[in-house]
This record gives C-alpha cells, sequence and structure tokens, in this order.
C-alpha cells in the first residue's frame, strides 16, 4: 500500500506551499520530500503595497477551491484551477487563525473562521455571484 501526504504549509515570506511526501516514515529524511510547490501569494487588498502573511488555510475539495487568510484580516476564496480570487470576505478586526469548511456535500458553502479579534463567525454563501452572509457566532 502506497500512501502520498500532502501538506499545506505559509509562513511570513508570504507564500503558501504544497509539500508531497512519499510516506509519513520518510517525514524524518528530506531526500523522500518530493514536489514543493508554490501554491499561492495573496493579492494586496485595495490601498495595501504588500501581500500579507498567509495565517490560515482550508481546502473545499467539492469545488477544488481554497480558502486562505491573511495578516490583513481578509479571508480570500480562491480557485485552485487559475488562482483567481473569487470572493473577498471581511468581517475579523484582527488576524484570522483558523478556517474550517462545515457540510462540504451542500450546493451551500459553510465557513467557521475565528481568530486574534475574539471572533468566531460563521460564512455562508453559495458557488457564483452570490453575496455572502457572515454571523458572529461568538464574541469574547
Amino acid at each position: 500500500l502506497s500512501v502520498c501526504l500532502c501538506i499545506f504549509t505559509s509562513g511570513t515570506d508570504t507564500r503558501a506551499q504544497s509539500t508531497e511526501i512519499d510516506s509519513v516514515s520518510s517525514l524524518a529524511s528530506s531526500d523522500q520530500v518530493t514536489g514543493v510547490v508554490d501554491l499561492l501569494q495573496l493579492t494586496p487588498l485595495p490601498g495595501h503595497q504588500h501581500p500579507p502573511v498567509v495565517t490560515a488555510m482550508a481546502i473545499h475539495h467539492a469545488t477544488n477551491t481554497l480558502v486562505a487568510a491573511g495578516d490583513d484580516h481578509a479571508i480570500r476564496w480562491i480557485d485552485l484551477k487559475n488562482g483567481a480570487t473569487l470572493k473577498t470576505l471581511t468581517g475579523h478586526s484582527d488576524w484570522v487563525r483558523q478556517l474550517q469548511f462545515i457540510e462540504q456535500g451542500t450546493k451551500e458553502l459553510k465557513l467557521l473562521s475565528c481568530g486574534d479579534d475574539g471572533q468566531l463567525i460563521y460564512w455562508t454563501w453559495q458557488q457564483g455571484p452570490s453575496p455572502v452572509h457572515p454571523s458572529i457566532m461568538l464574541q469574547c
């Protein structure tokens, strides 16, 4: 049985990367790491000059999309095929630290986000040019 592990990482260089590892036992050996691929670099928001540092990511497998948050407090919904930003979600006032899609089998996309601003936000939207509906679930 052959298993390929894919790890997504981000850092202060403002890039998100995907790394494939041939087997779990090879994690300690860098010669078994194959294909480090730059996935994306977030586009600066209007009025910002530099790309934000990626602080959180989550993949939506059914739509082949990814959400990525930056230190600019925005969440971007990105098409993995071409890297295009499909929507920008704003509502946090500090760094977003965690993103999690829920109920991936439905047509409506549902996302939870939490950040250093003490908010847990529940986002819903349809694919395409539809509005995003944020609901603050928790405010600490």
